[in-house]
């Protein structure tokens, strides 16, 4: 059984889901575009070579900082990023810090395959769910990796803790996201939660599905 304080966290953190649901539907900014400025072009050109090719090394988490703004030539990188992605917590934890101010369909595509891939492990998949989360509903969090402690079992049986994300500042790339992304994140999330064999993975489906109905 779950404790009683326990059980008063989750009710509290799911009514202050509700009210921040319905309040927090924060607007996409607007930032710098490539085609618009010589000297980002020329930033996000290296910040490419960087990730891809590795040089200069001494580069590397200055690349990771810039592609994110890179609104033309980031999401290739970040899509090919999330591909390779190991499935531990830190290295998925970092995949989805890079991605997700950068709101474009190309990340989009390949995050929402993981997602639905049986063959990728479940904490990359939830990770997945995460991301997809907070692109469908800005300020959203799954905090995918409450499902993973040891001795989860269920939402009803071991509680869930959910708080929001106060500054989810959000930028379209080149290919934005489509205008229809909570239905499809909506969908493909009860589908998950419905037929996949994880019961870790159904849990946090299950409740980004029930996240976005608000």
């Amino acid at each position: 059984m779950v404790p009683l304080v326990l059980r008063a966290i989750v009710a509290l953190a799911w009514v202050g889901l509700s009210a921040h649901a319905s309040v927090a539907q924060q607007p996409v900014y607007r930032q710098q575009r490539q085609r618009d400025n010589v000297h980002l072009r020329s930033d996000c050109r290296l910040a490419v070579q960087v990730l891809t090719h590795g040089q200069p090394a001494n580069k590397r988490e200055w690349a990771l900082w810039r592609i994110s703004g890179c609104d033309d030539s980031g999401p290739p990188v970040l899509a090919r990023m999330w591909r390779e992605v190991a499935a531990d917590s830190a290295s998925v934890d970092e995949a989805i810090y890079r991605s997700v101010r950068l709101r474009d369909r190309r990340v989009y595509d390949v995050v929402s395959a993981i997602a639905r891939d049986r063959s990728v492990p479940a904490m990359k998949r939830a990770a997945a769910l995460h991301l997809l989360g907070r692109w469908a509903q800005e300020g959203l969090s799954l905090h995918y990796e409450q499902f993973f402690v040891p001795g989860f079992e269920s939402v009803e049986r071991s509680g869930v803790i959910h708080q929001g994300i106060s500054d989810d500042t959000q930028y379209e790339g080149t290919q934005p996201l489509p205008a229809t992304i909570k239905a499809d994140v909506q969908r493909l999330a009860r589908d998950v939660a419905a037929t996949d064999p994880s019961y870790r993975l159904r849990a946090a489906a299950k409740l980004l599905a029930s996240s976005l109905s608000h």
